[in-house]
């Protein structure tokens, strides 16, 4: 069964990645796809932590 909980955090990771991606191809459109999988994995990762202070709350509230 799906878990709310890590859904919204995931949807966020996405969004971080994507905003990531769409400054580097923008502004940066010669850096090589290395550093640009690198930048969106850390994008993901930060988007997901951010998530996690953000949405920490819920979990109370809703007592999981």
């Amino acid at each position: 069964m799906l878990n709310i909980k890590t859904i919204d955090r995931a949807l966020l990771a996405g969004l971080a990645a994507g905003i990531a991606a769409f400054i580097m191809a923008f502004f940066f459109p010669d850096t090589s796809k290395f550093i640009s999988i690198i930048i969106g994995a850390l994008a993901a990762c930060a988007g997901y932590m951010i998530g996690d202070k953000l949405f920490a709350g819920d979990d109370q509230t809703k007592g999981r």
